[in-house]
C-alpha cells in the first residue's frame, strides 16, 4: 500500500490518519493491539480491565483513533439533550487541583471505574473511592512518579 502525505506533514490535516491506512488500517492496528494484550503476560493486568468479548472495545478504540489522527470524527460517547449530556460509555474524571509555588497539587478519581465486567476488581473500585470522597493523588514530577510504590512500567510492541 502506498500512502501519500505530500499535502500535509504528519500531525496536520488528515495526514496521520491516511498514513495509518485510513479506517481499515486502524481496524488492523486495533486488532494487533488487542491480540498483543491477549498474548503478553505483562499486559494481563490491563487486559483484565476489559470485557472478555472485545468487540465493543475494538470498535470504540478504532473510532477514537480515527478522529485523534485527523480522520473522520466517529467517536462520540455522549449526546447533548434537553436534560444535559447523556453518558453512553466512557469515563468521567473528577479532579481537584491547586497551583502552588512548588508546582501543582491534585487529587482525582475516575467516577465510573474502568471495567464493564462485574467480576473484575476494577468494576467499581473508583466509584467506591468517589463515594467516600477518597480521591487519589495525581503525581506530576518524575521523582514522585518514580517513587510511587504502585508504579508499573509496561511496554507493548506491535508487529
Amino acid at each position: 500500500m502506498q500512502i501519500e502525505t505530500e499535502q500535509h506533514p504528519y500531525g496536520e490535516g488528515d495526514a496521520s490518519y491516511r498514513a495509518a491506512g485510513g479506517f481499515e488500517g486502524l481496524l488492523g492496528l486495533v486488532e494487533r493491539f488487542y491480540r498483543k494484550m491477549d498474548e503478553l503476560p505483562e499486559a494481563a493486568r490491563i487486559r483484565a480491565m476489559h470485557p472478555d468479548d472485545l468487540t465493543v472495545s475494538k470498535d470504540k478504540l478504532a473510532r477514537f483513533l480515527s478522529g485523534w489522527l485527523g480522520g473522520p470524527r466517529l467517536y462520540d460517547g455522549s449526546q447533548l439533550t434537553a436534560d444535559g449530556y447523556v453518558n453512553n460509555f466512557g469515563n468521567s474524571w473528577v479532579m481537584a487541583m491547586q497551583f502552588t509555588d512548588d508546582g501543582p497539587v491534585a487529587r482525582a478519581v475516575m467516577v465510573y471505574s474502568q471495567s464493564e465486567d462485574p467480576d473484575s476488581p476494577h468494576f467499581a473500585d473508583q466509584t467506591l473511592l468517589q463515594e467516600t470522597n477518597d480521591l487519589r493523588d495525581v503525581l506530576y514530577t518524575t521523582a514522585a512518579i518514580d517513587a510511587d510504590p504502585a508504579l508499573v512500567e509496561l511496554q507493548l510492541v506491535l508487529d
